[in-house]
């Protein structure tokens, strides 16, 4: 498996796993029933479970970024499966006995997975005054030089992702690698044997005679030479897996892989506070109905206290909104004061739904009159019980819409911020792309005669960047000697770019709201900022605290070379789209910062700043 694979699967299986955990704690739906000995009563048809030690957990190290321990077996026998098993009962015993003997291990000998993911350290972050990249590969064709790939300068940690798979009965291991890995060659880790198959990315380590290690060769072998540390912000979830209450359990550590800036500085205030925890739990107790369970750890009592009051301020305020949204949903069934009778039948889907929202809204308003959160020293939980799975979807939809109303409005901006920093981490590594290729940033204006000076400033940066953006067939369209509003290029002004288009803005067709800044003092713009010299750009404050990019209130053509101008005494140019509470900025390592509008001017200015003399903004 090529790393580049292997390091998307281990972000998929990890990205999964937190918007699970983090997910459930946004929307109230997951369950506490931590009592070690019994599950509490009143909680529907669900019984308490008494499974079988699961040893092999004994493997996964505390300190790991998460894991996901499913009891395959168990919960096959479960009252919920009934169904399944009855339909796969009609195949017949001889065809699960054929299925058995096609395969090593037997599959229906399988008993437990275990998912485990270790996060690598991520590579150190560029020196101050150094944009990051790599040096340019392959050739010239028809006068265009593709881009080499970059890494962004934010990038999250890789991680390395196994399974452990444990059995019901003992299988020989050698039969299992001659049937699964044919061609694979030993390879040691520790004291421990490594079957791998470089070609197929697999590779298998047999723990005992009932479990086995799989996964790709380098994630299998950084696995078995992890120290197996006891403590750590998992070891909670690891024992409550391991003594064998719970069909299911998943723990994600926050501390090893926390949840991306944007993320916790996106998400409404409520919602924020759970998430500073450094781990979070769920298990799941599942019968003819499910129960859920999740608790997060924190680092101490105070911060469970500070994460449980936000909560229950989000409960309150989720409350006051459910008036709101039953007066809609009351018009909604009954129609419209003064609307016609009958009603068109269009409406009757809008209307059948308002009953059921009606009667969620009322499920919704006990629940949050007394949500079940609890907090026992530095942990914080929730429990909730549903009597059969259709309940359980329902219930907690109910309850995700309920909690989530208060925030509905700053979660949308929230989503259209994150599209916009999207863009804006696309514009920065294009503009590190070419800066790779051609030794120097992209002119902020293409002149005539090209980079001088004193030519005339025809079209925008934003051209420029064009074909590492992968639209070089629109590039190849520009006349770069004729002015953006010439006969050729005022053309192409409708066929904009979607990154150059920010999600929350309202700018008429061809116009962007990303902007760079000018001060008309110096060599801009035929320079985005600092300085030029060989193949590294000099920006004495360093890149990583100065602005290459905004998003400027005032939106511009974007084939048009209009940017802010700048001047330390001059007043400052307006940022931020209508109506936002900051706005996104491109810092010059590639890295995107939502900057609110509470941030002093001069802080700002600080950034804007390439050669000021002051690196760090004050606080």
């Amino acid at each position: 498996m090529r790393y580049g694979t292997r390091r998307r699967a281990g972000r998929a299986v990890l990205a999964l796993l937190a918007g699970l955990l983090a997910g459930a704690w946004v929307g109230g739906g997951l369950v506490w029933v931590f009592n070690r000995t019994k599950i509490r009563e009143g909680g529907g048809e669900v019984a308490a479970v008494s499974l079988a030690t699961a040893d092999e957990l004994g493997l996964v190290p505390a300190d790991a970024a998460g894991f996901a321990h499913i009891r395959a077996a168990d919960l096959w026998k479960t009252e919920g499966m009934a169904e399944y098993r009855r339909v796969m009962g009609k195949a017949g015993e001889d065809m699960l006995k054929a299925l058995d003997d096609g395969f090593v291990p037997a599959p229906s000998t399988l008993d437990r997975v275990t998912v485990v993911a270790l996060a690598r350290p991520a590579p150190p972050p560029p020196p101050h005054g150094v944009i990051p990249g790599l040096p340019l590969k392959g050739k010239a064709k028809d006068g265009f030089v593709p881009p080499p790939v970059l890494v962004p300068a934010d990038a999250r940690p890789d991680l390395d992702v196994v399974a452990l798979l444990t059995f019901t009965t003992p299988f020989d291991a050698a039969k299992v690698r001659e049937a699964n890995l044919p061609k694979g060659v030993k390879l040691l880790a520790g004291e421990s044997e490594v079957w791998a198959d470089s070609t197929a990315g697999v590779a298998i380590a047999a723990k005992g005679d009932k479990t086995l290690v799989v996964g790709p060769p380098p994630a299998v072998r950084a696995f078995l030479l992890k120290a197996k540390t006891p403590d750590g912000p998992l070891a909670p979830a690891l024992r409550l897996a391991a003594g064998g209450s719970r069909h299911v359990v998943g723990a994600l550590n926050l501390k090893a892989y926390p949840l991306p800036p944007d993320l916790t500085r996106s998400i409404p205030p409520e919602a924020a506070a759970v998430l500073r925890a450094d781990a979070l739990a769920v298990g799941a107790v599942v019968g003819r109905g499910m129960k859920l369970d999740l608790r997060a750890a924190y680092q101490n009592d105070a911060a469970a206290e500070e994460a449980e009051k936000a909560l229950r301020k989000s409960a309150e305020a989720g409350r006051k909104s459910l008036g709101e949204a039953k007066a809609k949903m009351q018009e909604a069934v009954a129609g419209k004061a003064g609307g016609p009778k009958p009603r068109p039948v269009a409406e009757l889907p809008e209307a059948v739904a308002g009953r059921f929202a009606l009667g969620a809204i009322g499920l919704l308003d006990e629940w949050l009159a007394n949500p079940p959160l609890e907090r026992s020293g530095p942990e914080l939980s929730a429990a909730v019980a549903m009597d059969s799975v259709g309940g359980a979807y329902a219930t907690t939809a109910a309850m995700s819409v309920g909690l989530m109303l208060p925030a509905v409005q700053k979660v949308r901006e929230a989503a259209g911020r994150a599209q916009d920093q999207n863009n804006l981490k696309q514009i920065g590594l294009a503009i590190h792309s070419y800066y790779d290729t051609y030794n120097r940033l992209p002119a902020a204006a293409l002149t005539n005669p090209p980079n001088r000076p004193n030519g005339k400033a025809l079209l925008s940066w934003r051209v420029a960047i064009l074909p590492y953006l992968n639209e070089s067939a629109l590039y190849q369209q520009f006349k770069l000697d004729e002015p953006w509003d010439g006969p050729n290029n005022k053309k192409l002004i409708p066929q904009m770019p979607k990154v150059f288009a920010s999600p929350r803005g309202t700018a008429p067709p061809g116009k962007t709201h990303y902007q760079v800044f000018f001060t008309p003092d110096n060599a801009f713009p035929h320079s985005m900022f600092g300085k030029t010299v060989g193949r590294t750009i000099i920006v004495p404050d360093g890149t990583t605290n100065t602005i290459m990019v905004v998003e400027a209130t005032d939106p511009v053509d974007w084939t048009k070379p209009e940017d802010l101008e700048f001047s330390p005494t001059a007043p400052f140019p307006r940022l931020g789209l209508p109506g936002a509470a900051g706005f996104n900025a491109l810092m010059g390592d590639g890295a995107v910062r939502f900057i609110p509008h509470t941030t002093r001017p001069a802080t700002i200015r600080i950034m804007v700043g390439a050669d000021d003399g002051i690196p760090n903004p004050p606080e």
